[in-house]
């Protein structure tokens, strides 16, 4: 009776210790696996991402600052609208398949909302492409578009203008704009002229891009810009309850350094400069080129409107200026459409 009890004891004692080496070989082959993927697979990390939207009826490329985390082959993270008016986030949870794609679904983090979808990207190195696919409660309709991850590197910031930038922008400012384009501009910040100012973006203490802003009377912003005929009363018309305006001139972004975020965020720190000198309607430009428009989804994600279109805005001051335009050369036939933006007080 005893050894039977005994041997009843050890074949529990025996199965339990079994079970534990089991559990703690499958954890430590688990545990491999995760950094096996971990390893191969390396996702995690802060992202800017790029997305088909529609704003006001019209497509544009949205984009959102998103942190990815990872265990094993789980992925869990966020991803946050980069403009203004929003403060969407929205909440990702996927998984790692077949070592190459994640697969996954996201909701809003506002509860009062319906807003889910699901999403599929292909691992590529440093960036996740692929798609989306969600219904949209305020439109009450299924929506899709492409999506694109691109995982950030180095650090950013965005600072004013110093006379060492000048260079540097310069360079920028010709290849991306065109010879000559902002040249008296330049020589106003050179002078000190505190009518323009200039925020400058720098990545490990390089320079990569710049935004110019001018604050100025609405009527002597107009002569200045040459705008002359139907398209001045029409201009003037439409301005004229504002006396003082700010006018988002330019923003360019060299051309190793596309697709970061970093022209949003110029716009956005012109913008709060312009919110600092109690500027309170805001103008801006954009070109009308055979490829579209060059900062339309930009600007419309930072709220601005259309105001109208002005054919061959360019044409006498790129002949006066000596303007080499990237898209016509000289003379510059390019189409400007007018965007507003009223800020909120």
């Amino acid at each position: 009776m005893t050894a039977t009890f005994f041997t009843f004891l050890l074949g529990i004692a025996t199965s339990i210790i079994g079970s534990i080496i089991i559990m703690g070989i499958q954890a430590y082959h688990k545990k491999k696996e995760e950094k096996r993927l971990e390893a191969k697979c390396n996702v995690a990390g802060n992202y800017l991402t790029y997305f088909d939207d529609e704003i006001e009826g019209v497509y544009v490329e949205s984009k959102a600052r998103a942190i990815l985390n990872q265990k094993g082959k789980t992925i869990s993270g966020e991803s946050k609208v980069l403009y203004r008016d929003s403060t969407r986030t929205w909440i990702l949870t996927g998984e790692i398949i077949d070592d190459r794609f994640i697969r996954g679904v996201f909701h809003s983090d506002d509860k009062t909302a319906n807003d889910i979808g699901s999403f599929f990207f292909e691992i590529n190195k440093d960036e996740l492409t692929g798609g989306w696919m969600g219904f949209d409660s305020d439109k009450k309709e299924v929506v899709k578009g492409k999506y694109l991850m691109k995982k950030m590197k180095g650090t950013r910031k965005i600072t004013d203008y110093t006379e060492h930038d000048y260079p540097n922008i310069h360079t920028i400012a010709e290849q991306r704009l065109g010879s000559h384009y902002l040249d008296s501009l330049f020589e106003s910040l050179k002078t000190g002229d505190n009518s323009v100012f200039c925020k400058v973006a720098i990545i490990d203490e390089e320079v990569v891009g710049f935004g110019i802003g001018i604050v100025k009377e609405v009527a002597n912003l107009v002569d200045e810009l040459a705008v002359t005929g139907t398209h001045k009363t029409q201009l003037l018309e439409r301005l004229k309850t504002i006396k003082t305006i700010g006018f988002l001139k330019a923003v360019a972004v060299s051309e190793n350094h596309e697709k970061q975020g970093i022209a949003s965020a110029l716009t956005e720190a012109v913008i709060l400069e312009f919110q600092n000198r109690d500027i309170r309607n805001l103008m801006s430009f954009s070109w009308k080129r055979s490829s579209g428009p060059t900062s339309i989804g930009i600007l419309k994600n930072h709220g601005f409107k259309e105001l109208c279109t002005i054919p061959d805005f360019w044409t006498e001051d790129s002949i006066r200026h000596g303007y080499d335009c990237p898209e016509c050369g000289v003379p510059c036939h390019c189409t400007a459409i007018v965007f507003h933006k009223a800020l909120r007080t």
